[in-house]
């Protein structure tokens, strides 16, 4: 018997956590078995006996099997694989929530966690202010609502089935969102679009909405291999990658908003409330083209696996579009005689030019996930051993 210790080194902490318990849990115990054949054409294997005491096994108990998409046989006693599909409930004390927007966030990590039942309680009636806060943070989840509201207690339920959102599908549909918020923001500085530039502020709750069931499927499915494939996930790696892209989508969303609050606040500061050079519009307009060009591109290749087209991502972003970005806030600075509207211009800039940095980030997703099989660029070879 061969045990295997596992350490994995993952920026995002919080998913880190999961995925190292999931692990753990599996506690991958290698042990061979030899298949016996038992009358005319059934094969049998002996479960191993640490096992059957370790999970209460006796004779005449059902067990499940699961067919993996790599060959693999998972197998479940039956009352764990009912316990899998209990309800997750989890109750917040409304009173501990003291701080502004606290119980609103506490909502959403338990959406995210997977919770299906959430329960606020206060010792006496719920303050008016906690009331409006659950109002107003069920309007931004998908698929949870207030199914039961009493003086002292509100009961929100989650009802999401997994199978009726593909990871690609969501993460597709996240991108779309934060690519268009991030091209029309830019559209509206250019044509003073103030209108535009609201409607692109408005748009960010539904980019957070996206991404927080993105998340929630994502730390599910660590927990549930049943849920990772409904929702597409065949390697448990790439929920570390998923989880990493959707966090930069949504934050490509934030940059989007960035740049549409700077174009509303050059209107304020300013008489003209725009900019009047026409070369540096021009100019701004034909990176902006660019950038979002980057973002498709970008998303393509993480979805296809095609590393020639991430590559070109990278290479673009480094050779063309960061000198361009640093050189365009240079001439903002000196070309534009009013300050207020050269520092609102300058944070535009800057804010593409993440936008752009993003792109790299998810093409360097992209390569690396290609590599984990064999290709006509690149042919892996794995060692084997037999124990």
């Amino acid at each position: 018997m061969f045990y295997f210790k596992f350490t994995l080194i993952i920026k995002n902490i919080e998913l880190s956590k999961y995925i190292f318990k999931y692990l753990y849990l599996q506690y991958i115990i290698m042990e061979s078995r030899k298949i016996q054949k038992v009358g005319y054409s059934s094969l049998a294997v002996s479960l191993p006996h640490s096992w059957i005491e370790e999970v209460g096994l006796k004779k005449g108990d059902e067990i499940v099997f699961i067919r993996g998409e790599d060959g693999s046989l998972r197998i479940i006693p039956s009352k764990l694989a009912k316990r899998e599909e209990g309800v997750k409930e989890a109750i917040i004390n409304a009173i501990a929530c003291d701080e502004p927007g606290m119980l609103e966030r506490v909502i959403v990590g338990n959406y995210v966690l997977g919770r299906d039942v959430i329960r606020i309680i206060a010792s006496g009636r719920i303050k008016p202010s906690h009331v409006e806060e659950i109002r107003r943070i069920v309007k931004r989840l998908i698929g949870i609502g207030i199914v039961e509201e009493t003086p002292t207690q509100i009961i929100l339920q989650c009802a999401i089935d997994p199978s009726k959102f593909p990871i690609n599908t969501v993460m597709r549909r996240l991108y779309v969102i934060s690519s268009i918020m991030y091209k029309e923001a830019v559209q509206a500085l250019i044509d003073s679009d103030y209108d535009l530039a609201t409607e692109v502020m408005k748009r960010e709750d539904e980019a957070d909405m996206m991404y927080w069931l993105t998340v929630r499927l994502l730390l599910s499915s660590i927990y549930d291999r049943s849920i990772a494939d409904k929702i597409g996930i065949r390697d448990l790696r790439h929920i570390a990658g998923n989880r990493a892209v959707a966090q930069r989508l949504e934050h490509m969303a934030d940059l989007a908003c960035n740049i549409a609050e700077d174009c509303i606040k050059m209107r304020e500061c300013s008489t003209k409330g725009k900019v009047d050079d026409k070369v540096l519009i021009d100019k701004i307009s034909s990176l902006n083209e660019q950038i979002y060009d980057l973002t498709h591109k970008a998303i393509e290749a993480l979805l296809t696996g095609d590393i020639k087209l991430a590559t070109s991502v990278i290479n673009i972003r480094r050779k063309t579009v960061k000198p361009a970005v640093e050189t365009l806030i240079g001439e903002v600075i000196t070309k534009i005689p009013d300050s207020c509207i050269a520092v609102f211009l300058s944070d535009v800039v800057w804010n593409m030019g993440r936008v752009a940095d993003i792109c790299k980030e998810i093409a360097e997703v992209a390569i690396n996930r290609a590599l984990e099989k064999s290709s006509k660029l690149c042919e892996v070879y794995e060692e084997t051993h037999s124990f």
